[in-house]
């Protein structure tokens, strides 16, 4: 395993790294290695990091990394799904003086990118992404996708499916929210006035994440990168359960507008370049019945780690619906983000 390229002062004799975590101090987990061996070597030409959120992890395309799906305990010991076959991965250089580093993690929000004084903030008790030791100078190109947990998009889409009627136009229903710790609350209003308010309040929560990121990465590119709309505009009609009748999909698709224009003018004022990911998605979000969707619908749980599905009298049973890699992008969708990030790059990292 190849824990990345870290530069020394000149004269230095002695390199110390730690593998202490959050999780460590939660379940006094020790790790030990056998053998470590630390090889000089030149800066490499490119070095990329990845941070954000379940769409930068590639949550819903399993498999999933074996250490990012590790089941047991209550809540999964760590259940950031990055995969594979995520935008991540797909935009790594192949050249051998090159580097890239994964740190998306599914459920995330703008604190366990940045930290803050609780050091639970990352539910799956990861060390907060610009604290894990790859940003620094050496740093050539970032990508961020991130502020969709923030505004509880999850939260608005379970919410609205459970209602079994429409949540935007019952001025009494209220949709039930999780915090960082995952502890469940109310909102104190409509879905009409709660989400554009949550929305309207990320812009300093967007250029903190991105001054912090210049902070530790001086010299790289970095890529705010979008969201999509989920749902094509008029609606595909063959998704009952989805539904149209529960979820008011313009609304949501507004509110995605809305999130992605905050995040693009934050991104103008701290100097960041935004990576606008709707045009890609015409015609290929969420669809029962066109074959094109780039998006998938209602699927279960993991399947090949954290709360896999059980075998009740031979039928299969999802322990949770919707699971998370509902609503999220399939391979196809992860490959057209990383179309259009590589082009917004110039090429790629």
């Amino acid at each position: 395993m190849q824990l990345g390229t870290f530069n020394t002062t000149a004269g230095a004799t002695k390199l110390t790294l730690t593998n202490v975590t959050t999780q460590d101090w939660v379940s006094e987990t020790d790790i030990a290695y056998d053998a470590v061996a630390w090889v000089p070597s030149i800066r490499p030409e490119s070095s990329y990091v990845a941070l954000g959120d379940s769409y930068a992890a590639g949550e819903g395309i399993q498999p999933y990394n074996s250490n990012a799906d590790v089941g047991g305990g209550n809540p999964p010991r760590d259940a950031c799904h990055r995969s594979p076959l995520g935008y991540p991965t797909l935009l790594t250089p192949t050249a051998t003086t090159s580097e890239a580093f994964d740190l998306a993690c599914s459920g995330a929000i703008t604190n366990d990118l940045i930290g803050d004084t609780n050091m639970l903030r990352n539910r799956w008790l990861e060390v907060p992404q610009l604290n894990q030791g790859y940003l620094d100078a050496g740093t050539t190109a970032v990508t961020i996708g991130i502020g969709g947990n923030d505004v509880g998009f999850g939260d608005v889409l379970a919410g609205c499916i459970a209602t079994f009627h429409s949540c935007l136009t019952d001025p009494n229903y209220r949709i039930i929210r999780h915090d960082a710790n995952n502890q469940s609350y109310s909102d104190t209003g409509p879905l009409t006035e709660t989400e554009p308010a949550l929305i309207g309040g990320m812009y300093q929560r967007y250029l903190d994440v991105f001054n912090a990121v210049r902070a530790k990465a001086p010299n790289a590119r970095v890529y705010a990168i979008g969201y999509p709309h989920l749902f094509i505009p008029g609606g595909d009609q063959g998704c009952a359960f989805l539904t149209v009748a529960y979820i008011n999909t313009q609304a949501f698709n507004d509110w995605t507008d809305l999130l992605d224009n905050v995040m693009q003018a934050a991104a103008t004022d701290a100097g960041v370049t935004f990576v606008d990911m709707r045009p890609a998605f015409i015609g290929h979000g969420i669809s029962c019945t066109s074959g094109q969707a780039w998006i998938n619908g209602l699927i279960g749980w993991s399947s090949s780690g954290s709360s896999p599905p059980m075998q009740w009298f031979g039928v299969t049973v999802y322990r949770e619906v919707p699971g998370a890699g509902s609503f999220h992008p399939t391979a196809a969708g992860a490959a057209a983000y990383a179309s259009a990030i590589r082009t917004a790059m110039g090429g790629g990292p």
